[in-house]
């Protein structure tokens, strides 16, 4: 049952919820998974860079190409693309 069913809201604890918590959360949750994906790039940036300097190859994650354009597009360096 999904959560259009009205006879199954005990299951869907979140309708018990007022808005503004639940966005209050989702704000939070965001801004922690931001936080935590720029942390884990410029931990890799880093590490890059030291690699560079004693000549071996670097390394680029997946999700890196992400925030590196992110960055970029706020700082108004580049257009995302």
């Amino acid at each position: 049952m999904g959560p259009e069913s009205k006879g199954d809201r005990g299951a869907w604890p979140i309708w018990n919820r007022s808005k503004s918590s639940l966005s209050w959360r989702r704000r939070l949750e965001f801004l922690l998974a931001a936080f935590r994906g720029i942390r884990l790039y410029t931990w890799r940036s880093l590490k890059n860079v030291a690699k560079m300097l004693l000549g071996r190859p670097t390394y680029y994650h997946d999700d890196d190409l992400f925030w590196r354009q992110y960055l970029f597009h706020v700082l108004g360096i580049a257009k995302i693309r």
